[in-house]
């Protein structure tokens, strides 16, 4: 997913942006970005459109506006690539199967009401209906976790998740 190469101020408005996103889970102001990251907020704005236009951020208007990253931003800090397959962990029920997943791609995050999840695993999965509730995760990196009910297999090898639960737990260091 990495091929983005960003500059040290889109880094930093970034990282402040899921930072403050992780703890809040709200839309994060630009005037927050601007006063963390010690800049003006006309220069925040404008690395925000960059950002926007680089598909990491959602910009919302009104009162409580602000931005909100996109689950492409959640990898992109830690250099994850989506085309190298992870193995991550696939739970449904209290079966817990070791499980190499090529790629998580999220459609629509704009909407948390409609949010769903495509999983494209390295190998076949069996025995995985609509309806099914299911686990993935973590990731590396990010540990995002997804959770959800199957709402679609596409393929042997590609599920489609209503996602419930998405969760990228804040880790001190």
């Amino acid at each position: 997913m990495n091929d983005i190469e960003l500059t040290d101020t889109q880094c930093e408005a970034l990282s402040i942006l899921l930072e403050r996103y992780r703890e809040t889970e709200e839309p994060v102001s630009g005037s927050y970005i601007a006063e963390k990251a010690d800049r003006s907020p006309s220069t925040i704005s404008k690395y925000m459109k960059e950002l926007r236009s680089l598909s990491l951020v959602v910009s919302l208007r009104g009162q409580k506006g602000g931005y909100r990253p996109t689950a492409k931003a959640f990898g992109v800090l830690d250099g994850q690539d989506v085309d190298e397959s992870e193995s991550l962990f696939l739970v449904q029920g209290y079966d817990r199967v070791d499980m190499v997943v090529r790629s998580i791609d999220f459609p629509n995050v704009i909407d948390a009401e409609s949010c769903v999840a495509d999983i494209l695993f390295d190998e076949p999965i069996e025995g995985y209906e609509v309806g099914d509730l299911v686990l993935i995760g973590p990731t590396p990196g990010t540990n995002l976790v997804v959770g959800g009910e199957v709402v679609r297999v596409d393929s042997p090898v590609e599920l489609r998740v209503d996602v419930g639960v998405l969760e990228a737990p804040v880790t001190e260091e």
